[in-house]
């Protein structure tokens, strides 16, 4: 019998010149878990777990208004009037479950892997508004009521292996979902397959259905943070996808191993604020809101372990897209999604000193996030006054607006390095202590930009 629980709290505030951007998040987890052997090698493992995640942020804005009964300034402009204002955001959800999965071995070539789940959510969507002061009180945003869904799945999967060479896990998973009066139920197979060549090299593909009713909806505009998650409804309806991949694993010894996997993903019903929308303001037309689409992302990645008595190293590099289509957003026209990161390199190493002392090291790399920049607006000098006056009326502005997720950051890479003092092993109490230093050099992060334009 074990109990486990974990609580955590972050905030984060930037201050400035006409600045004064608050965001507060955290954790609250636990679980109660029972594990019983039904025999010497098979299990049967039960628990009930609790989770809610919360989200607040306050952003600074300032509106400025020109009164025309003001006296000129120095240099004949009007002057300006400014009023402070704050737009506060707040979201959470909330998640009861119980499960109970087995794992049943009926003979050295057949094992059953079962389980069953049950759980209970409750989301309150990202709601929004304006006040004169900030305004950091979860009780203040009660507009919005929250939204609660049930699910229930069950799933089989055994494990078979066909001769000395051949395994093969083929499985199902059924899933059963009530949202107020929308229910549906969702049938999602699966099929893994690998053969053997030789003591070295073994080859490996799968295919797996999946269904999601839960959706993460994106906000496309950097630094916002405005991502949330989102119950199906009969308009918004459950995420479905279908993942086919293969790949070998070659190990020449007994230290060094490559393993080489490709995949392509399609997906359809995903989700995105539609075109104009990055909140919720209203309750009762929330769904209106968000835009369903179709995606897929295909890619490789390629691995190589090398594990030995004093020093092991794992290294890895992965080339990937992955694409959003959505019949109201940019023209229809397929876009790159917010974590198509192209190119993504780590090199992991750890090296024992001595049997009390480990030092490790990690170089991370990816390419720069994908996200869109706001439009620009600048003056048509064909359409330009006579008398060369920019403000006056005849005078016309053009708006250009931006392609969705046109832009892409600069690329990203980090150095990790942590030493770690271990007890000696063997003992019946056994403690560590690791003491690591983070981004080393500094990175700059990936969640905030400023776009200067040259009109």
């Amino acid at each position: 019998l074990a109990l486990n629980f974990y609580t955590g709290g972050d905030q984060l505030r930037q201050t400035g010149s006409y600045v004064n951007n608050l965001h507060k998040w955290g954790n609250t987890l636990g679980s109660i878990t029972w594990n019983y052997l039904l025999g010497n090698k098979s299990y049967l493992n039960t628990s009930i777990n609790y989770s809610r995640y919360q989200n607040l942020t306050s952003s600074q804005y300032s509106v400025f208004e020109t009164d025309e009964d003001e006296e000129m300034g120095e240099e004949g402009d009007e002057e300006l009037d400014s009023e402070t204002m704050f737009l506060g955001t707040y979201s959470f959800i909330k998640n009861y479950n119980a499960k109970s999965e087995a794992e049943i071995y009926i003979s050295r070539k057949l094992k059953i892997n079962t389980g069953l789940r049950f759980g209970q959510t409750t989301i309150k969507p990202l709601e929004a508004k304006i006040t004169e002061l900030e305004d950091d009180d979860e009780e203040g945003f009660i507009s919005f009521e929250p939204l609660q869904y049930e699910d229930l799945s069950m799933y089989a999967e055994p494990e078979i292996k066909v001769g000395n060479n051949f395994f093969v896990k083929p499985g199902i998973r059924a899933s059963a979902y009530w949202l107020e009066d929308y229910h549906t139920i969702a049938f999602q197979p699966r099929l893994y397959a690998a053969y053997r060549i030789n003591n070295f090299f073994k080859l490996f593909a799968s295919y797996s259905k999946m269904n999601q009713f839960l959706h993460l909806v994106l906000n496309p505009y950097a630094g916002a943070n405005r991502d949330q998650w989102l119950p199906s409804t009969e308009n918004v309806l459950p995420e479905s996808s279908e993942i086919y991949n293969a790949g070998f694993i070659y190990k020449p010894n007994k230290e060094w191993s490559i393993l080489m996997d490709a995949y392509y993903k399609r997906l359809l019903n995903v989700t995105n604020y539609a075109e104009g929308k990055s909140t919720f303001i209203n309750s009762e037309n929330w769904e209106q809101s968000i835009e369903l689409g179709k995606g897929r992302s295909y890619g490789a990645e390629f691995t190589i372990k090398k594990s030995g008595d004093k020093f092991f190293l794992q290294s890895s590099y992965a080339l990937s897209w992955s694409w959003r289509q959505f019949a109201g957003i940019n023209n229809g026209e397929e876009f790159p999604y917010k974590y198509d990161h192209r190119h993504a390199a780590n090199i992991g190493m750890m090296y024992t000193i001595s049997p009390r002392l480990d030092i490790s090291g990690l170089w991370s790399f990816a390419s720069g996030n994908i996200y869109t920049q706001d439009g620009i607006v600048f003056t048509d000098s064909l359409q330009a006054a006579p008398n060369g006056d920019e403000l006056i009326n005849a005078y016309q502005f053009t708006y250009s607006y931006s392609p969705n997720n046109q832009y892409r950051a600069k690329s990203y890479q980090r150095y990790d390095l942590s030493i770690t003092y271990h007890s000696l092993k063997g003992k019946k109490l056994f403690s560590s202590l690791k003491v690591g230093m983070y981004n080393i050099n500094g990175a700059e992060d990936q969640y905030a930009y400023i776009a200067c334009v040259d009109l």
